[in-house]
């Protein structure tokens, strides 16, 4: 993230990584909301990643939380 800009609803983002359970289609998106348990950003993705369950299928995952350190705010 950087240094000394607030995250806040609307802000258009980039994330640098995902976790290894998902593909992202589109590695920027828009915060929609803080999660409730730690507040971390929630950010609907500008195009739905994809999720590898542990049974080998998939299913399209439009919003994903992630940590302000995964983050980078876009002009």
């Amino acid at each position: 993230m950087i240094e000394g800009q607030a995250l806040v609803i609307g802000t258009h983002v980039r994330l640098r990584s995902a976790s290894h359970s998902v593909s992202l289609r589109a590695n920027t998106g828009r915060i929609v909301g803080f999660d409730s348990y730690d507040s971390l950003p929630i950010i609907l993705l500008d195009a739905p990643a994809v999720y590898h369950n542990a049974d080998g299928s998939t299913c399209d995952l439009p919003q994903v939380v992630e940590s302000e350190d995964n983050l980078d705010i876009l002009a």
